[in-house]
């Protein structure tokens, strides 16, 4: 059976138209002592003169004052055994050397080269000091002027009698005696020195005889011994030594006492000890010739005699490993004395630290100590305390107090996947190091990364993109775990995401959610202004998906933290662009000189990058406007959406017309008319590109269309057309449909009619009115054609301007006719003056 047989009329009108250089700068050199200049004056009446001018410059060096023995120490590294000293409060005569070595040094000395030592008799407070040396001629050598003195303390217990000289330099103590010529005979010399507690010690002796010969014969010593006592901090002996350097001598020349000097006693201990030298000298004596005298003299010359100790400080060191769960709170230590020198102790429970150690701990620290901390240094308060301070090793912050003299410590922040750091513990007491303690430090692992993700327009809209993820120990850039057509990972930088576990805080892009059992989170969504997604957490791993984009959306950051505790463990930048979505709208004009039903063509752009719409040449098609991007090229497989529906325009999620084509094989579609609320219209493609044909129209009324393309799940294009008919001088009032209604197959002389109303804008002279064919053709949708026959047009004018023409026609039908719904078009032509 036939279904139906329409006929669409169309009116067409017929008529002819008119239609900056840096500057060198030469000085003095401000090191140099001494500076000669000569200068040459120009011979005057044939006489010359030279003259030879000496400058010289004042040193100015520091002296120790020893308030006990009333001395200022200096020491002249400069001086020559044959140099001569005037120490003196003026340099008034100091241009006249001749008069100056006459003169007497106006304060008392001693000279033992290198060092000077200056009686503080009769010596005013503030007064100056000079000492002013000439070589053997009386020519000035250079001056020496004391600025400044400090007071000599002597931090070492000691007993010695006035016949041996002591002095220190540092942890270094040195007994001397010499003398050259007269002594009394039979000196003994006894004294005793007893260091701090200490870790290592060495001493040394060394003696010389005299060389006189003797005058009876009856030179003679008796014992020289040196003895060492070693105590601990308890008071307990742990050991002693005695050394005997010479026996009883005597006879005529056999007073040899000669000792040569080396280190007798050395020794290294575990735990810091007292160290205690006593010595019994016994000098001896004889009466010796001497310059053509006698005298009596002592048979050793010089003793020398060194005690060197190192008091070395609390030497421990301690392993502090951070792990994800640690809270950012202090370690409390505790504290030991030197004598003591006890391990370091953690005194409390931090959650995600471990500890050990070995060696001794740290020194209890008291008001004035020097807290040290890899060269940063903090003076100890009162009580023994010290406010909280942040010392940076690297990207690791380490923070620091001190109370009741114990140490607190903890980290403030840390970089990325943070090194192995060490920060050196000195406390200072005066100026002596009493602690060294290193912390090897291990901060909590934090990864940082950032990835560039590109989803183009064959990605599934909804689905799921899996990630991999990573442990802290051993991170590794972010990788895909599933294959999604058009998803792309085109780079990761650094380290991926951290393995989430349960209680850890997921926050994307600001908004936090707490992960549950198993290392899982239910789905959440989440916009970034056109931009629609949804994540959630599977056995720790993150999966995300787009469920929605807007115009050209540009690449947006989504940025990742993971959050362990308090601590930041893991920071992912992800950018991601999602598929290009492409808009416009066009205006197009129709003239009178365009063909009905032809096809107006379009250039296709590439999404990657998005053009306007352009026009390709089409006579009586003109481009009015245009906005947006222009169409894009159609693969096989896309299907394209034609319709007149605006209303769900622009919104997040694509609503699709019913009517919809599938793209064929090289980008083509074969023509389709599809009737629209104002009109016809043809669509086809060719090469991926669309084409677009006016086929029928309300007169005067604009035909829109809607034009949608789908690639895969995403749609790729929305742009909407209006179509601007030609202008007619008049209006339709009203236009039927030639129906044939339904036919059997083989009926004959089936009839039809219908009326269509004009109504003239303007006055005319003269109109006809004519069919563009008597027997139009109709066709099914598998193209099978059936032909009309008898049409004509009866013409009626019903007032000045208005017409009705009433349409009628015949159709046989074929015994064997295909069966189906057919439609054809008819065109009313009309001539008006």
């Amino acid at each position: 059976m036939i279904k139906k047989i329409v006929m669409i009329m169309m009116l067409i009108l017929n008529i002819i138209s008119f239609s900056e250089v840096p500057h060198t700068y030469i000085y003095d050199n401000p090191e140099k002592a001494i500076t000669t200049a000569e200068i040459l004056k120009k011979k005057p009446n044939g006489a010359e003169m030279n003259i030879s001018v000496t400058k010289v410059k004042t040193q100015e060096i520091e002296g120790l004052f020893n308030k006990e023995d009333k001395k200022i120490y200096l020491t002249i590294n400069e001086l020559n055994m044959s140099d001569r000293i005037v120490i003196t409060d003026t340099l008034k005569d100091i241009k006249n050397p001749s008069k100056l070595m006459l003169s007497k040094s106006k304060y008392d000395y001693e000279y033992n080269y290198p060092d000077i030592d200056v009686s503080t008799e009769g010596m005013a407070l503030n007064s100056k000091l000079y000492i002013i040396v000439l070589d053997s001629t009386n020519n000035l050598k250079f001056i020496k002027k004391v600025s400044s003195v400090k007071e000599y303390k002597p931090e070492l217990y000691s007993v010695v009698d006035k016949v041996m000289k002591m002095s220190a330099r540092s942890n270094e103590v040195i007994f001397e005696f010499r003398r050259e010529y007269l002594w009394n005979a039979n000196q003994l010399i006894t004294g005793e020195h007893i260091s701090e507690l200490t870790k290592e010690v060495e001493i040394g002796f060394g003696a010389t005889n005299n060389t006189h010969g003797s005058h009876r014969g009856n030179n003679r010593t008796a014992y020289g011994r040196t003895f060492v006592d070693v105590i601990d901090a308890n008071g307990t002996l742990i050991e002693t030594k005695t050394f005997t350097w010479w026996t009883y001598l005597g006879g005529d020349n056999t007073h040899n006492a000669n000792v040569p000097y080396r280190v007798y006693y050395t020794n290294k201990f575990n735990r810091p000890v007292i160290v205690k030298l006593r010595w019994s000298l016994d000098l001896g004596g004889y009466t010796a010739h001497i310059n053509g005298g006698r005298a009596d003299i002592s048979v050793v010359k010089s003793v020398n005699q060194v005690f060197k100790y190192i008091v070395s400080p609390l030497e421990g060191t301690t392993n502090l490993s951070f792990n994800d769960n640690y809270q950012k709170s202090y370690a409390n230590f505790s504290s030991t004395s030197y004598a003591d020198s006890n391990a370091l102790v953690l005194e409390n429970s931090v959650p995600g630290m471990t500890f050990s150690t070995s060696g001794a701990g740290i020194i209890t620290m008291e008001n004035g100590d020097v807290l040290d901390i890899n060269g940063v240094q903090t003076t100890v308060g009162a009580s023994g305390n010290l406010g909280e301070r942040v010392v940076n090793i690297g990207n690791l912050g380490l923070k620091y107090k001190v109370e009741g003299g114990k140490l607190r410590l903890g980290l403030n922040s840390w970089g990325v996947v943070e090194p192995l750091r060490t920060a050196t513990i000195k406390v200072f007491r005066g100026a002596r190091e009493v602690t060294n303690h290193v912390f090897n430090i291990q901060a909590p692992k934090r990864l940082e990364g950032s990835s560039r993700i590109t989803l183009k327009e064959y990605y599934p809209i909804d689905t799921y993109i899996a990630f991999n993820s990573v442990n802290l120990n051993s991170p590794v850039p972010l990788a895909l775990e599933n294959s999604i057509r058009d998803v792309l990972l085109e780079s990761s930088n650094q380290h991926g995401l951290a393995t989430m576990q349960q209680g850890d805080i997921l926050e994307i892009n600001g908004v936090q959610s707490q992960i549950g059992t198993s290392g899982n989170l239910v789905e959440k969504a989440q916009n970034i202004d056109s931009l629609a997604f949804k994540y959630k957490v599977e056995g720790g791993k993150l999966r995300l998906a787009l469920t929605g984009w807007g115009v050209l959306e540009p690449r947006r950051d989504i940025t990742i933290r993971i959050i362990r505790g308090a601590n930041e463990i893991s920071k992912h930048v992800m950018n991601i662009k999602s598929p290009t979505k492409v808009e416009g709208d066009t205006s197009l004009k129709f003239d009178n000189t365009y063909q009905i039903r032809s096809f107006a063509k379009f250039k296709g752009i590439n999404l990657s990058m998005p053009e306007f719409l352009v026009l390709e040449r089409h006579q009586g098609v003109n481009l009015e406007g245009t906005n947006g991007a222009g169409i894009p090229y159609m693969n096989q497989g896309d299907k394209i959406y034609i319709s007149d529906n605006f209303t769900v325009r622009r919104s997040r999620r694509a609503v699709f017309a019913d009517n919809y084509y599938e793209i064929g094989a090289s980008g083509t579609l074969a023509k389709q008319n599809i009737k629209l609320t104002n009109g016809e219209v043809g669509v086809q493609v060719e090469g991926g590109k669309l084409n677009l044909a006016l086929n029928n129209w309300t007169v005067n009324k604009n035909v829109n269309v809607r034009v949608q393309i789908v690639r895969g799940t995403n749609q790729i294009m929305d742009h909407t057309f209006t179509l601007k008919a030609p202008d007619a001088p008049f209006n339709v009032i009203s236009q039927g449909v030639l129906d044939f209604g339904t036919i059997i197959a083989g009926a004959k002389n089936r009839t039809a009619e219908t009326d269509v109303k004009i109504e003239m804008i303007k006055d005319v002279t003269d109109i006809k009115f004519k069919l563009n064919t008597d027997s139009p053709e109709l066709y099914n949708k598998n193209g099978t054609t059936l032909r009309a026959r008898n049409l004509q047009a009866l013409v009626r004018q019903q007032a000045n301007r208005r017409y009705l023409v009433k349409i009628q026609g015949k159709l046989d039908v074929p015994e064997n006719q295909e069966l189906g719904e057919y439609s054809g078009s008819l065109v009313l032509e009309m001539k008006i003056k």
